[in-house]
This record gives structure tokens, C-alpha cells and sequence, in this order.
């Protein structure tokens, strides 16, 4: 009988090897496991907090953009209301001009006008000013109106219309500018003025204002433009569209902060040169650029002595300014009567004859022209007396 076959234990394959319990083989296992799941729980848990913390970010990304779209509507209805009121305000002061018989009314904001500098400087440096010293004193006044009131904060430009209903006697040959039919317009566009100035006072509050027309260091034409009523022509007279030239322009410097309106932009002139070609002394040099020292105007009214002898032959019967470069102006077509009557004829306007203006003596022009309150008494006696015979000479 062979001896029994020794017993080897099913997980042991080296029999020197003690042998271990069922239970302590699964340990390892169970533990690699339990590390495991722990781990992939874990895993888990980072990938639900990112979950949620993308959620919590879209959400406050969500509230942000909620947020800065109630803030951005709130801020469009602040604008809008304070456009409106600005519209109001704006209004209210149209209204009150309208009532003074402006015609148009414009705001522009209180800063210096620097695209003027180079123009003004070559204006003055190509001597096109004549004998006016003081278009050359006050340079930077004419540039910045806050050198002209402390505090300026707005430049509000009213035009009122001059043009006449009715023109000089018939048949007379000595002609004056319609600017000067009747009152001196310093006097009257001033009153209006300062009236403005108190109604704006009345409608936006109080401020410190001063107010200017044609006589003080103010580029009106370009406070004009800024503040959007029109354009500088190649004449170099203000137009504004569907109205014409025949405008005087006043201003208020005020230290109200007023909306300001939008810049005219537009060329009103084109390839036109109507008024280039009218010229009896070429004055207009180019578009844009008068040389006051060739202008009926400048000769009539601005220079005190003799008319050189040069132009006496081109004066075509102006004895005080010239309206050529307007008459001919096609925008000028829509020029309709002005219903002020302090810029009606004078008497001496209306109805002098040749003869009444050629026999003229110191009485009479001081009696009839001075004391009338006319532009026409800007100048002297002599002077007027020597346009007479300059216009007489032209019609030879």
C-alpha cells in the first residue's frame, strides 16, 4: 500500500509558504476598493462643484449683464429726460426770439474756435482788413468769448431780418445798402437782445450774460455757423437756407449751460460764383476771402479818406455800402419783407431826389441823416459828399 499523497493547499504554490486565511486573502481587494470608489467619489464631487460653480458664474454673469442693462436703461431714460427738457428750455428761448422778431436762433458751446486762428491770422497778415486797426487788436477775444465774459459757458446767435419792404425813392441814382434804410440795427438788434437775455433768464435761471452785434471782438459769422442757423457764403455774407443774407446777427455770451445745437456743415454755395463775377472791384479774391480794401462797403463806409482814384469809376451809384454781391445771390430769392419797422426808410431815403442828395448841406445832413438815428451817419458829411461825387463820376 502506497503511502497517502501529502496535502497542498489550493493557493499555495510554494509549499514553504504559510498559508493564509480566507478572510486575510480579500483584504488587499476590499481596501483597493473602498480607495477606489472613494476616489471616484471624490472625482464626482469636483466635477458637480465645477458643475455648480458654472452655474453660479452664469448666474452672476446673468445678474451683471441685468444689472448693467437696468443701469444702461436708466441712464438712456435720464438722457432722454434731459434731452427733453433741454428741447423745452430751447424752445421757450426760440419762442421768446420769435416774439422779438428774430427770425432764427441758434446755441453753440462757450470754447475757443480753433479752426479760425490760421484763418484770421491770414486774413490780418495778407493786409485784405485795410485801414480797420481793430479787426487786428483783441486777437484771441475773437477767438475765445469766455477772454470776453468769465464763466462763458454758452453762445446763443439770434438772425433777424432786414430786408425791406419797400426801397428808395424811384428814379434816384444814388443807392444805399438795405441794411441801412432805417435805424442804426446796433440800437435796435441790441434791445432785442438784452430782452432775450432777460426772457432766458426767466426760463433756465439766472446768469451773467453780455450781449454783442457787429461791435465787439466776435466772430459772428463763425458763433453763427456753430451754433447751426448756416453758412459763410463765397460772398462772405452769412446764409441761412430758404431765408438769404439779409440778416444782422446778434449774440449772447451767458454763463447758462445750454444744449448746444449741431454745427452747420453744409456748402450752400457750390460751384456758383455768381457774385465773384458781379463784383465791380473784385473784392471776393477767392471763395470765402473778401479784400475790404477793393469793397464798395469798405470804400463807402470804413475808409475815412477819398475814394482812391482807382475804384471811383466802379462805384455804380453806391454812395453807402453795396448789395451787389447779394442782389445776385440765388439764396436771396427767398428774402421776404422784414416786419420791423425801426428798419423802415427814412425820409431822406424814401424820397430824396438826386438833386436833394447833391445839394445836401451840414445842416441838412446832420437834421435828416444824424439825428434820424441812420447808419448813414456813421460817416462824416464830407465823406458822404465826396460817395456823391465818386457815384456821379461812375455814371459818366
Amino acid at each position: 500500500m502506497s503511502p497517502p499523497a501529502p496535502h497542498i493547499h489550493p493557493q499555495r504554490d510554494d509549499p514553504d509558504q504559510p498559508a493564509r486565511s480566507r478572510s486575510g486573502a480579500n483584504r488587499p481587494s476590499r481596501a483597493a476598493g473602498r480607495e477606489q470608489t472613494a476616489g471616484q467619489a471624490q472625482a464626482d464631487n469636483r466635477v458637480k462643484a465645477a458643475v455648480r460653480k458654472q452655474a453660479t458664474d452664469r448666474e452672476q454673469a446673468a445678474d451683471r449683464e441685468r444689472a448693467t442693462g437696468r443701469e444702461q436703461a436708466a441712464d438712456r431714460e435720464r438722457a432722454a429726460g434731459q434731452a427733453q427738457a433741454d428741447n423745452r428750455v430751447k424752445a421757450a428761448i426760440r419762442e421768446q426770439a420769435a416774439a422779438l422778431g428774430f427770425d432764427a436762433l441758434g446755441i453753440a458751446r462757450a470754447e475757443t474756435l480753433e479752426n479760425h486762428q490760421p484763418l484770421l491770422s491770414a486774413y490780418l497778415e495778407k493786409g485784405h482788413h485795410g485801414k480797420m486797426g481793430y479787426m487786428a487788436r483783441h486777437f484771441d477775444k475773437r477767438l475765445d468769448p469766455r477772454l470776453l465774459l468769465k464763466g462763458a459757458r454758452s453762445v446763443i446767435v439770434a438772425a433777424h431780418n432786414y430786408y425791406p419792404a419797400v426801397g428808395q425813392a424811384e428814379g434816384t441814382s444814388y443807392r444805399i445798402a438795405r441794411y441801412a434804410y432805417g435805424q442804426d440795427y446796433h440800437r435796435v438788434i441790441k434791445d432785442k437782445l438784452h430782452k432775450l437775455a432777460q426772457a432766458v433768464e426767466e426760463i433756465a435761471g439766472k446768469h451773467t450774460c453780455r450781449v454783442f452785434t457787429d461791435s465787439a471782438p466776435v466772430l459772428e459769422k463763425a458763433w453763427a455757423e456753430w451754433a447751426g442757423l448756416g453758412k459763410t457764403g463765397k460772398n462772405t455774407c452769412f446764409i441761412i437756407p430758404r431765408k438769404g443774407s439779409y440778416l444782422f446777427l446778434g449774440e449772447i455770451i451767458t454763463t447758462m449751460d445750454l444744449a448746444p445745437d449741431e454745427a452747420f456743415e453744409k456748402d450752400l454755395c457750390g460751384h456758383c460764383r455768381r457774385c465773384m463775377d458781379a463784383c465791380p472791384t473784385q473784392a471776393i479774391t477767392d471763395a470765402g476771402q473778401l479784400d475790404a480794401r477793393r469793397c464798395l462797403s469798405y470804400l463807402t463806409i470804413e475808409l475815412k479818406d477819398r475814394i482812391p482814384d482807382e475804384f471811383r469809376a466802379k462805384s455804380r451809384g453806391w454812395v453807402f455800402g453795396c448789395d451787389i454781391c447779394q442782389e445776385v445771390c440765388p439764396h436771396n430769392r427767398f428774402a421776404a419783407p422784414s416786419n420791423e419797422k425801426a428798419f423802415r426808410p427814412i425820409t431822406a431815403v424814401a424820397e430824396w431826389t438826386d438833386k436833394e442828395w447833391e445839394e445836401m448841406d451840414r445842416e441838412r445832413f446832420n437834421r435828416h441823416i444824424r439825428k434820424a438815428g441812420s447808419p448813414l451817419g456813421r460817416i462824416t458829411y464830407d465823406k458822404m459828399m465826396d460817395n456823391i461825387r465818386c457815384a456821379a463820376e461812375s455814371r459818366r
